[in-house]
């Protein structure tokens, strides 16, 4: 048996409280739409998400700096060509299914950990995506889950 949806808030990057849903856990990173929340020029987007407190935060406007992140931890990660890297490594990588590739940076950390610092902005990433790493050559080096 599932555990029914409870209400929470939904807020501004500013926590200023504009409307509520039905429950953190079914809105993701970058939705638009079903917010039900009506007044603004541009769309409003899902930034981010706290589950346990059952807040989602909404940023209006799909080029809106809150939508986009630099850099993700990673971690669980596999290397299936090669070995684990202990310097920064030049990765071109993918976020999304069918995403095109994009240039980023992997660090490595311990215990399959990483850090991947993307060249350009991407947008609507979210926490427990897959990061799928390939070398310069586009051969598959392995991936990670975003943390």
């Amino acid at each position: 048996m599932t555990s029914p949806a409870r209400a929470g808030r939904i807020v501004t990057p500013d926590g200023i409280q504009i409307g509520e849903h039905d429950g953190a856990e079914f809105y993701t990173i970058g939705q638009r739409h079903g917010l039900k929340i009506g007044g603004h020029k541009n769309p409003l987007y899902v930034t981010s998400k706290n589950v346990q407190k059952n807040t989602i935060t909404v940023a209006e406007g799909e080029t809106n700096p809150d939508l986009y992140r630099t850099e993700v931890a990673l971690e669980n990660m596999n290397v299936i060509a090669g070995k684990f890297f202990t310097k920064p490594l030049a990765v071109r990588a993918r976020i999304r299914y069918r995403q095109p590739l994009f240039e980023a940076i992997l660090y490595m950390g311990n215990n399959r950990t990483g850090i991947l610092t993307f060249r350009k902005p991407q947008k609507a990433v979210a926490v427990g995506q897959s990061a799928v790493l390939y070398g310069t050559s586009g051969k598959m080096l392995g991936g990670g889950i975003i943390s």
